[in-house]
Parts: C-alpha cells; sequence; structure tokens
C-alpha cells in the first residue's frame, strides 16, 4: 500500500473536486450505476472522472472484478482523505455563499405517517430562502429514510421515533418536538366519555402500509388489550387516508399535529381512547458530513418547530 502521506499529499495538490466527488459516490453506492443517478451524470462520466482521479494518484482506486464494487486498500485509504477534502470544502463554500446563491439539489424525505400536511409551510420557507436549490421530496418510513440518508441518497429526513428513543449511531439530528397519537372520526361519531380501544373494536380501521410507527403502536394496543384491528384499507398517504375517514369509510390513528394541520381540521374530529396515548417524537435526520447544506437542514429544522407550534 501506498503510504498514507503520499495519498493525502496528491489529493490535496491540484486534483478536480469533480473526479474527487464521483469517487465518494462510487465509494459508498459501490456502483457506477447507482453513483451516476445521485449525481446525475451519465455512467461513462462517471467512469472518466475515477480514471481521471487514479491516473492523478497513480493507484488503483477499485477492484474492478468484483460485484459489488470493492475499494482497494490504496481505495479505502484515499477514500477516507478525500471526505474529510470534500468536508472542508463544503464548510468553506457554507461559511461564504448566501443563502439566496446557495444552488443545487436538496433531497429530503419525510417519514408516511407525517404526510404532506405538516410540511407545506416548512418547504415554502426553503423554497423562498433557498430559490436556487432544486428542492425533491420522497416520503417512506422512518426506518427506511435512516437507511437513505446512511447511503447519501438524501441529504436530510422529518422522522418519527417512540419518545425517549434517539437517532442511530453515524446520524446526526435534532428532536423537534414530543406529540401523541391520537384517533380521527368523521364528525358526529359517537364515543362515550372515558371510552377505551374496546369500543372502537368493532369499528373499521384505516391505516398505513406495516413499518409505520403509527401503524405499529395502533396494532400493539390492541393486542394488550386482547382486542382484533379491523382493517379495512391500508393505504399510503396521510391526505387520502383522512379523505377517507371525512366521508365516513372508517377511522385511523394520527399524530394530532398532523390532523390539525390538513384541510380536514374542521371537518374530522379527534378522540382519546383512556388506554391509547403513545407518543411519537418528530425528528430531523440527516449525514454528520453535511456542511454544504446546513443553512437549508437549518432553516427546515426551525421552519418545522415554527409550524408545529403553531398548532399548540
Amino acid at each position: 500500500m501506498q503510504d498514507s502521506q503520499v495519498v493525502l499529499s496528491a489529493m490535496t495538490s491540484s486534483l478536480n473536486l469533480a473526479d474527487v466527488e464521483a469517487f465518494i459516490a462510487v465509494a459508498d453506492m459501490r456502483s457506477i450505476a447507482k453513483a451516476s443517478v445521485r449525481l446525475h451524470l451519465s455512467q461513462p462520466a462517471i467512469t472518466r472522472r475515477l480514471q481521471n482521479l487514479e491516473d492523478q494518484l497513480g493507484v488503483k482506486l477499485f477492484d474492478r472484478d468484483s460485484r459489488p464494487m470493492v475499494l482497494t486498500p490504496e481505495g479505502q485509504e484515499a477514500c477516507k482523505h478525500a471526505k474529510t477534502l470534500l468536508a472542508s470544502t463544503a464548510e468553506l463554500q457554507a461559511a461564504i455563499t448566501p443563502g439566496k446563491r446557495m444552488a443545487g439539489d436538496f433531497r429530503v424525505g419525510f417519514s408516511t405517517a407525517l404526510g404532506d400536511t405538516l410540511l407545506g409551510a416548512p418547504l415554502d420557507t426553503l423554497r423562498r430562502e433557498f430559490p436556487r436549490l432544486h428542492l425533491s421530496v420522497a416520503s417512506d418510513e422512518s426506518v427506511d429514510l435512516i437507511s437513505r440518508i446512511e447511503k447519501r441518497d438524501l441529504d436530510v429526513a422529518v422522522i418519527l421515533l417512540p419518545e425517549g428513543y434517539s437517532l442511530p449511531s453515524g446520524i446526526a439530528g435534532e428532536m423537534l418536538r414530543t406529540d401523541t397519537i391520537a384517533v380521527a372520526v368523521p364528525k358526529g361519531f359517537r364515543f362515550p366519555r372515558g371510552g377505551g380501544l374496546a369500543e372502537l373494536a368493532e369499528q373499521s380501521w384505516v391505516v398505513n402500509p406495516p413499518g409505520c410507527s403509527g401503524r405499529r403502536a395502533l396494532q400493539s394496543a390492541f393486542d394488550k388489550a386482547g382486542l382484533r384491528l379491523n382493517i379495512a384499507l391500508e393505504t399510503a398517504g396521510t391526505g387520502l387516508q383522512l379523505a377517507l375517514i371525512e366521508g365516513g369509510r372508517g377511522i385511523g390513528a394520527f399524530l394530532i399535529s398532523v390532523v390539525k394541520s390538513s384541510r380536514f381540521r374542521s371537518s374530522i374530529s379527534i378522540i382519546r381512547p383512556a388506554d391509547f396515548h403513545p407518543r411519537l417524537s418528530i425528528w430531523t435526520a440527516y449525514h454528520p458530513n453535511s456542511e454544504r447544506l446546513k443553512q437549508p437542514i437549518r432553516a427546515l429544522s426551525q421552519a418545522l418547530k415554527n409550524r408545529a407550534g403553531a398548532l399548540g
């Protein structure tokens, strides 16, 4: 293996940062095809950048015969220094670039259980404060969003964790708010004062697909009470679920702030069974090496706090 100081010296001399970025993308994704999607480049362009970097360093960075691609020992050493180099460059850029001049992609993920009801105003804030950023938004379960952050497929995610839980090792973030899950029902729904899940056991439920934090809490509560959860409809999308509930096609479990921030807040009622009051915390999660995007990440976190705070 080349001496690490030789590799470091070469990397910090006159390298093309675009070549370094392509190298890190392939190292993270272990695939030229996946790296090309992440960087919005063609596969031949990624290959050329890798070859440029290998020629300048004078080493082979990947074992081309392995699938998925594997770093050589020299590649492992170079990757460590390359990430440090790009992080330092990003810190410099972030320190001197005003928000309105920041450009590039900003990939946001949000928990399916949050839906689109809570995020509208915060996304409007991002568009206003960072007009040159290209926003892309994806919805998924929190555990999958964390995995996508680790793989650098997302820049930031808004996720849900049970109250008292922390982010996994290797993920940075901020806890924004803790909220209670309650039951959303159509207007005029009759529920006895002090009633519990037993009074809802015969109802049809509209739920998210398996993996959702809210559904998991609901199922756990029914199991604990020895009751059967009658799932009538399983579908992703908070807006669609609330519309179905408004139309009398079932009831569902949601964070109170999600219902209050939706357009259905005046046509749907919230009830709180005596034996069902789990709490979930809303977090922003991002990769520790996200210095280039710390301004929009901070702005998103603050806008979410403001939005949730306004709901009480």
